[in-house]
């Protein structure tokens, strides 16, 4: 009898451990963290420029950030934030002097911007709404340019990967400067694929371990009842 509650113990506490995984990943990673161009709707008139920054909010413990962002390179084009460096840059936010810009290009014949970086020691991590950089856009021509980030990657001190919900933005270029309406770039949100990271791995592998004891246990009761 005492075997027997052995066994539903163990069982117990791995079932509780596994559901506990997804519950426990979204308190270590931070939830309702928004990326997304502020203004997220603009308007501009021919031979114009505008600016545009990349901002979180909500954001929690954030340490490193990549993401890349597409645009349309017949309406416009990004103009160079720092001339003085090979190919085109856009501006980082200030608050990253105290880390590394890994990646800063935009391409404006494939219409993409990669952006990378992440702060050093002794930096401490950001957490709030904060801008992360600012994007200065030149008209080409009229009509509308989605600003669709494809792509991110936020991180926080210790390397676990924090979710988040990206929002489309859009550039509309016309002779009354007039913003598109949100009809015209609106599309489902697109949430973020969580992975496994160093903390769930280790509840997953606690569940795991406690499922394997409880296994062990009840076959070996089995095999001494035959």
């Amino acid at each position: 009898m005492k075997r027997f509650f052995v066994i539903i113990i163990s069982l117990s506490l791995a079932i509780l451990m596994i559901r506990a995984l997804p519950k426990a990943a979204a308190m270590a990673q931070g939830g309702g963290v928004i990326i997304r161009p502020e203004p997220l709707l603009s308007g501009l008139r021919p031979d114009a420029q505008g600016m545009v920054a990349i901002v979180l909010e909500n954001v929690q413990g954030l340490y490193a950030l990549e993401f890349q962002l597409a645009f349309d390179p017949h309406i416009v084009e990004v103009m160079d934030a720092d001339p003085a460096k090979e190919g085109i840059q856009i501006e980082p936010a200030g608050w990253w002097k105290e880390g590394f810009v890994a990646v800063n290009q935009a391409d404006n014949t494939g219409g993409r911007i990669d952006f990378a970086a992440t702060l050093l020691n002794p930096a401490l991590p950001v957490s709030g709404s904060r801008s992360v950089a600012v994007i200065t856009f030149r008209t080409r021509k009229t009509g509308l340019s989605v600003l669709n980030i494809n792509s991110a990657i936020l991180s926080t001190r210790e390397a676990e990967e924090i979710p988040y919900t990206q929002q489309k933005g859009g550039i509309g270029v016309n002779p009354g400067g007039q913003a598109p309406d949100v009809s015209a770039i609106s599309e489902p949100t697109q949430p973020s694929i969580s992975k496994l990271k160093p903390g769930r791995l280790v509840l997953a592998g606690l569940a795991v371990f406690a499922f394997l004891i409880a296994l062990g246990v009840f076959i070996n009761i089995l095999r001494r009842r035959r």
